[in-house]
């Protein structure tokens, strides 16, 4: 009798849907939009009031010339990041294939404008109090781009589900 040399390939999991994993995708994709209209609000209405001029006219206690641009910064940042979280979030439910590269790409430069963010903010003496240590928020954020790229980049799920 002859043994079968015929190779058996193992079957990719056929899941697919916005179930599993990209349940917790969609939290998160909608905590970031809150969290950034919240942070909008909060902007604009500093914007107008006495704590802006507090910060940024010179010979004020606070005065420091990086607040200005740093939260101009942030401001500009913050509107950029939820006009691409909503197409995002269109794309995800259209199930669009290049959803998962956006996803990346999203994760990438929100870790890339904490860090510009920081820096900026790193220059101005009182920032730094108030701030304290910021070396909590950065291993989380690395972590958390290093879960999101390898997921969307590995699962099963994602490859079956945004086909379209």
């Amino acid at each position: 009798m002859q043994q079968s040399t015929q190779k058996y390939k193992p079957l990719r999991l056929y899941v697919s849907g916005l179930g599993g994993w990209l349940i917790l995708m969609q939290i998160v994709l909608y905590y970031n939009l809150i969290e950034l209209i919240e942070s909008i609000i909060r902007s604009v209405s500093m914007f107008g009031n006495e704590a802006w001029s507090f910060l940024v006219e010179k010979g004020s206690i606070m005065y420091h010339p990086m607040w200005k641009p740093a939260m101009w910064f942030f401001f500009a940042v913050s509107i950029f990041e939820i006009i691409f979280l909503i197409f995002i979030l269109v794309f995800f439910y259209s199930k669009r294939s290049f959803l998962p590269r956006l996803m990346i790409i999203f994760f990438l430069v929100g870790l890339l404008n904490g860090f510009i963010f920081l820096i900026l903010v790193a220059q101005i003496p009182l920032a730094q109090e108030v701030l304290g240590n910021e070396a909590w928020w950065i291993v989380a954020s690395i972590v958390e781009c290093l879960v999101v790229v390898l997921y969307f980049k590995r699962s099963y799920r994602v490859q079956n589900t945004f086909i379209y």
